[in-house]
């Protein structure tokens, strides 16, 4: 098994074609079907089946496509550590990050590496904490942005603190300054869903002070969570990051929440075994001066940097 066969295997499982595979890799498609005969042989099963619906991998090939992706980007990783020493750092570099944070620094973080590398493509992966911990660990993603404590095999950098708030429609507001447990239960609520670590604090409150709540939907995207609140569909548990732009044009209103729990800290990771490109380093770079910049003056409200130089 070499790398041209790992390449060759992953266009066809992400083309759904043999000929369409043949035709992005510039190969004849005999020479193709036998390269992949060959892995088949070679491994013992069988990775690929053919239907009318097209080609898809089997359940061996989903396992080795899965590791055959990190492979792969350790593999290009290694040539680019090794081509790029004493050059412009250039490639694409695989970002994760919850959509929170994304919405708010990412495309600062596009404007800066147009500016001043432009050989660096950014490839942004908005998904769930828990989500994007085994992505950047498979080697799917160079960096990734977590909520709370990293598992093991990852190496992190501390970056912020950041409050939550309940965030609702201005005719749902409280008069209050700060919404209790009790009032935020009061109110229709729009929820993420599980698996999800906002989700769980609030379960855990509510089943803990023996609260019911009115749970009228729940959502698992994000942006859409924000855009039912705004349309008045319920309120919702968020940090800042994700309604700043709705709360300062007055669509929203975000109320701080009563207690020490209604916070969560950030990450920046990446894989212990997984060395990053002069690019992802760059990128790690930008990453950690925006939310330093964007803390600083309080433009991430309810947010504390936990960044200390050379701390990793």
């Amino acid at each position: 098994m070499d790398l041209r066969q790992l390449r060759y295997f992953l266009a066809i499982v992400e083309s759904r074609s043999i000929t369409r595979a043949a035709e992005s890799l510039c190969i004849a498609q005999p020479a193709l079907s036998l390269a992949v005969k060959n892995l088949e042989e070679e491994l013992g099963v069988r990775l690929l089946t053919r239907s009318v619906q097209g080609v898809k991998a089997t359940e061996a090939g989903e396992l080795l496509f899965r590791h055959a992706k990190g492979i792969i980007r350790q593999a290009d990783n290694t040539k680019a550590l090794l081509s790029q020493q004493v050059q412009q750092p250039s490639g694409k570099v695989a970002v994760g990050m919850p959509y929170s944070t994304a919405h708010l620094i990412a495309i600062d973080i596009v404007d800066s590496l147009r500016s001043h590398y432009p050989g660096i493509n950014l490839e942004l992966v908005e998904s769930s904490s828990a989500d994007l911990q085994t992505l950047v660990l498979h080697g799917r993603v160079d960096l990734a942005i977590v909520v709370d404590q990293p598992m093991r095999g990852l190496i992190q950098t501390p970056l912020l603190n950041e409050q939550l708030f309940a965030v609702c429609h201005p005719r749902l507001a409280l008069s209050a300054p700060v919404c209790t447990l009790k009032e935020l239960a009061a109110l229709p609520l729009v929820l993420v869903s599980q698996p999800n670590i906002v989700r769980t604090k609030l379960d855990q409150a509510f089943a803990t002070a023996r609260l019911d709540y009115q749970l009228v939907a729940t959502v698992n995207a994000t942006s859409l969570l924000v855009s039912w609140v705004e349309r008045g569909v319920g309120a919702t548990v968020l940090p800042w990051s994700a309604v700043h732009e709705q709360v300062m044009a007055g669509r929203l209103v975000a109320m701080p929440l009563e207690g020490d729990l209604w916070q969560r800290d950030l990450w920046l990771c990446h894989a212990e075994n997984l060395p990053l490109t002069p690019a992802a380093e760059v990128v790690q770079s930008l990453i950690v001066t925006e939310v330093v910049r964007r803390v600083g003056p309080g433009d991430w409200v309810g947010a504390r940097s936990l960044h200390v130089d050379g701390v990793s």
